[in-house]
């Protein structure tokens, strides 16, 4: 409504009512609810739906006060504009097509609905522009009554952007024609630095999930065959030092806010004793979760063998180095994990290093004796004996009433109850006398195993290290000055080890793998979608060139702000690569239009750009308005989505300055394929 008459922003504005409720009309068929997530894409898509329509109605609005009133400007505003329009938003949906097919499962649980809820209101948005908005424009605004403040200030604004294009944005665009070789390298400098920044980790990347929520859980793992009184005993020592922690927070906090604690779970057992925490809405403005976890420790005295582990409610270890050993011999591993803990330990401001191994309850195990094997013994044949008189054998099955009856045939409790029981156990031997167990096994005793994890039929060890806040290298660092002294030397003394970074980085390796193979896909799909538009190979890649640029304007902000690049950043780009498409078709379809004109390519170019500057403007502007909204937010149950209108936000900001300026320029090369171009028509008068 500042740039456009009132009539047109508001039919522009009820456009995009309408893709919202087409888009709820949809989300059930889709199986999307009304969640925190779809809510988000909806926040989002206040900043593209209206993308469309303005560029249909600036063009209508333009030819009706050009002579080219009502009805027929507007059918002829939609005629010009339709092909680039239909392209857009197409590619648009393309590109929102990879938050659909994000594995794994947790992180397509987080962009399914918004994908769902922006594909749809796209769609439905293009229906509107092209049918419905057209429809309203094409009535003749009545003169009511006009409030002349808005009108100054619409005159004015107008009048600073016809300025702005005509004594900055023209004249520079002239002389990057001039210089477009040069122009080209400035661009590919910027994405090249850009590529740097992140490879030399000064803008960092972490795929991994996100741990800011407003609730976690404590597993306290005591050893096996710890009787539940002393589990109780020692979940009571740990809930008195969560209390102290949260005192300790709530001093932090100004007077008259609730505890930093809403909610408190206790789940006392004998084998996996839980802590469930909730921290309040309040304090999720204030701290983390790693905030109160460190002033647990703090106030925790000597937990003997039961080992707290943290985690998120999706089961993420809360921890900031994770190393993940595998190998088929468990003396190797053992040895490895043991290696790699003391080697963690070293390094100054390590507060914690634990390891998956638990040991269980001690077993006695049995070796066969010389005259056991003489007799043709197996020890196999001994262990099925030793069974069933301890636990049983079935003998018969029976049916009653609605019930399963087993029948087991085990010996009296009162032969079963001490070691020399065991020892005097009859054995039945292959010629069908017998023998008691003791003369046939030797007896020792030795630790069991409280917990066997293993995967492609290696054991595995997972490493988790928790570090100071004043730690001089984080888990990253230290992960890779292991990987470049430790680790090597480990896998050439032991073949068969594998060292990995654990879950968490496979989990981040899986999902930049299915990123890269989604974002390749679409970006194929939308060359193959413009060059068949346009009847072109190379012309596409005109089109394509914004985005690059849009992503350095991601990693840049992220840079500026001192930010992680998580999942939903990248995400985020990759949106952002369809968004930033649509100005680029716009401007090359006006250029194609005047291609069969007397003037040279040079005009031609300066003319279209002069022509969509104020619609590209005017997309860019409302696109940073309806994204301002999450900017902002501060929830922290939000706060993760953030980053993703970062991305959105500041790569639209920068492929709006590739449409301008590089978009253009590469045109001007590719024109050089011409031999005509290289005549004196071609080159702008600097002046």
């Amino acid at each position: 409504m500042l740039f456009l008459n009132t009539q047109v922003a508001l039919w522009a504005a009820v456009g995009i009512l309408i893709s919202v409720f087409g888009a709820l009309w949809l989300m059930p068929l889709a199986g999307v609810t009304l969640n925190m997530l779809s809510l988000f894409g909806f926040v989002l898509a206040m900043g593209v739906l209206v993308d469309d329509a303005i560029i249909v109605s600036e063009r209508i609005h333009e030819l009706q006060n050009t002579g080219h009133p009502g009805l027929r400007g507007a059918i002829k505003g939609v005629r010009d504009v339709a092909t680039p329009v239909v392209l857009g938003v197409g590619i648009g949906l393309i590109a929102f097509l990879p938050g659909l097919f994000v594995p794994p499962s947790w992180a397509l649980g987080f962009m399914k609905p918004v994908a769902v809820v922006m594909i749809l209101s796209l769609a439905f948005s293009l229906v509107e522009a092209l049918l419905i908005l057209p429809a309203h424009l094409a009535h003749e605004s009545k003169q009511g009554f006009q409030f002349k403040p808005l009108i100054r200030l619409r005159v004015h604004l107008n009048a600073g952007l016809d300025n702005l294009m005509a004594g900055f944005y023209l004249p520079l665009l002239k002389r990057l024609i001039n210089w477009r070789y040069l122009s080209v390298a400035g661009f590919a400098s910027a994405v090249v630095l850009g590529w740097a920044l992140i490879h030399a980790d000064y803008v960092k990347i972490s795929l991994e999930e996100d741990v800011g929520y407003d609730n976690f859980h404590v597993h306290l793992w005591p050893p096996m065959g710890t009787p539940y009184a002393d589990s109780h005993a020692k979940v009571q020592e740990f809930v008195t030092a969560l209390a102290k922690a949260e005192a300790e927070l709530n001093a932090k906090q100004p007077q008259g806010l609730p505890s930093v604690v809403e909610g408190l779970e206790l789940n006392i057992n004998a084998v996996d004793p839980q802590v469930w925490v909730e921290f309040s809405s309040h304090a999720r403005q204030q701290f983390h979760i790693r905030d109160l976890i460190k002033a647990w420790y703090g106030h925790l005295g000597d937990m003997g063998d039961f080992r707290p582990d943290f985690h998120t409610p999706t089961e993420q270890d809360i921890v900031d180095l994770e190393v993940e050993l595998g190998a088929a011999d468990p003396t190797v591993l053992d040895k490895a994990a043991t290696a790699v803990k003391e080697k963690i330990a070293s390094y100054p401001g390590i507060l914690e290093v634990e390891d998956s191994r638990r040991p269980g309850i001690p077993e006695i195990r049995f070796q066969l004796t010389a005259k056991a094997e003489h007799l043709g013994l197996r020890l196999q044949d001994i262990a099925d004996q030793v069974r069933h008189a301890y636990f049983g054998e079935e003998v018969q099955r029976f049916i009653r009433e609605r019930e399963e009856v087993k029948i087991m045939v085990r010996y009296p409790e009162a032969e079963r109850r001490s070691t020399q029981d065991l020892k005097t156990l009859p054995i039945r031997l292959p010629d069908g006398s017998q023998a008691p167990l003791g003369s046939l096994v030797e007896l020792s005793y030795a630790p069991g195993f409280g917990a066997l994890n293993r995967e492609n039929r290696r054991g595995l060890v997972s490493i988790h290290a928790r570090l100071d806040e004043s730690a001089p290298k984080n888990g990253k660092e230290i992960f890779k000055e292991l990987e470049a002294s430790l680790f090597a030397s480990m896998e050439n003394s032991y073949p068969s080890l594998e060292i990995s970074a654990g879950a968490a980085s496979e989990e981040a390796d899986l999902i930049m793998d299915g990123l890269k193979r989604n974002t390749v896909l679409a970006l194929l799909a939308i060359y193959a979608v413009i060059a068949i538009s346009f009847r072109s190979y190379l012309q596409p890649l005109l089109f394509m060139l914004a985005i690059p640029i849009a992503w350095l304007g991601a990693v840049l902000i992220h840079g500026a702000l001192d930010l992680t690049m998580s999942f939903q950043s990248i995400v985020g780009m990759v949106a952002a690569s369809g968004v930033v498409v649509n100005d680029s078709i716009v401007l090359l379809d006006y250029i194609q239009k005047r291609r069969d004109t007397a003037l040279n390519p040079a005009e031609i170019i300066i003319e279209a750009c002069a022509s969509r500057f104020r619609p590209i403007v005017l997309v860019s502007l409302t696109n940073l308005a309806g994204f301002f909204p999450m900017l902002f937010e501060t929830s922290e149950q939000a706060k993760f989505l953030v980053p993703m209108t970062l991305s959105l936000s500041f790569g639209l900001l920068f492929g709006m300055t590739a449409t301008l300026f590089l978009v253009p320029v590469c045109y001007a090369v590719l024109e050089d394929r011409h031999a005509v171009i290289f005549t004196g028509k071609w080159r702008l008068a600097r002046h």
